[in-house]
């Protein structure tokens, strides 16, 4: 992991962790219809296998980055996605001077990604980072919609690293 000061001004934070494998929040606005079921949130299981298609890990080429997920003007890109058996990485550019400001005055460095896909909703068991536990159902046929700086992410440890 390092930091990068672009010709442009613009910042890339290398193998920077943007999402992981395993048990995480799942929002009903992430989950296609037929496959939307849920009320608000509940939890998912996202397998490695899943994390790893090289159809996911080429929607994190170009993917927007916005400042918070209502953000409405693209402040970045992602390149270079990668998944090493727990993390999928990425370098992530930030080029906007909102997310500048964001990152480098206020100090909000955690990351949260966006995806699309299917849900199939059966509660079951998953062992997650050594520990067992219960979720509403599993996620699949993932693609990345954008990442998003924000002050509090879902995922424990995904963030801009420098």
């Amino acid at each position: 992991m390092a930091i990068r000061l672009n010709e442009d001004w613009s910042v890339t934070f290398t193998d920077s962790r943007i999402f992981r494998a395993g048990v995480m929040p799942l929002f009903d606005c992430e989950v296609e219809r037929p496959f939307r079921r849920m009320r608000g949130r509940g939890n998912t299981f996202y397998p490695a296998d899943e994390l790893a298609r090289a159809e996911f890990l080429e929607t994190l080429e170009g993917l927007p980055l916005l400042v918070t997920h209502e953000g409405m003007s693209k402040q970045g890109f992602t390149s270079n996605g990668a998944f090493d058996g727990e993390w999928v990485r990425a370098d992530v550019t930030v080029s906007g001077i909102e997310a500048l400001a964001k990152v480098f005055a206020e100090g909000m460095v955690q990351v949260s990604l966006a995806t699309k896909g299917k849900f199939v909703r059966k509660q079951l068991w998953a062992i997650d980072r050594g520990y067992q536990e219960i979720c509403d159902g599993h996620s699949f046929d993932l693609r990345a919609v954008h990442l998003a700086i924000v002050p509090l992410g879902r995922v424990q440890g995904a963030r801009l690293d420098f």
